[in-house]
């Protein structure tokens, strides 16, 4: 049989180019492999450390399915403006050998910087929400921290609804956000741990 057969598992709107040199023989064999990534969802039960400096709550708060800050009952975490620690420990099984992770957040308000094993792995804030930790992530248990910090929005609200001595923010422009709805804030939807 003559040709060339190649299988590939690209994501949308990601291209390989594969160049044959010219000494090749026309009629052997190629076969190109590419191993389909695989996929780890750790979407559930993160911890979430607040900052009660921004008058977050003290105590870590266990978030089973991530959510939007703003749904949260507690009006610590649901006015919050500043920096929460996302922290989980993944354990990946000797057998899920690998030369490349990926993390992948499917949405992030406003911005995240991630840390594998306490090293430092970027920071995003556009899609796509991934980051290579190829040379950080290991066999066995991995401490994954993410700092997420939204923007001042919903924290003028709430100290709109407080006496001037006991708010948090202060700016000399207006007002504006009488009667506006919260804006998300954290991580929302799936995270998830890609490995090829």
């Amino acid at each position: 049989k003559e040709g060339i057969a190649v299988d590939v598992m690209l994501d949308a709107a990601q291209a390989v180019f594969f160049i044959c040199k010219k000494e090749a023989s026309p009629a052997a064999d190629v076969f190109a492999t590419i191993k389909a990534p695989e996929t780890f969802d750790i979407s559930r039960d993160w911890t979430l450390q607040f900052d009660t400096a921004k008058a977050g709550p003290a105590a870590p708060l266990p978030m089973a399915a991530l959510q939007s800050w703003t749904t949260v009952a507690n009006d610590a975490v649901r006015y919050y403006s500043g920096t929460v620690k996302y922290s989980k420990t993944v354990n990946l099984q000797p057998q899920a050998s690998f030369q490349q992770a990926w993390l992948e957040l499917e949405s992030v308000y406003n911005i995240a910087t991630v840390k594998v094993n306490g090293i430092d792995c970027g920071t995003i804030w556009t899609p796509p929400y991934q980051l290579d930790i190829s040379a950080v992530l290991k066999e066995g248990a991995n401490l994954i921290e993410i700092d997420v910090t939204n923007t001042w929005h919903n924290r003028l609200i709430a100290d709109a609804q407080l006496p001037p001595h006991q708010r948090l923010t202060f700016t000399t422009a207006p007002f504006r956000l009488q009667g506006k709805p919260l804006q998300p804030a954290g991580l929302t939807g799936a995270v998830k741990l890609v490995v090829q």
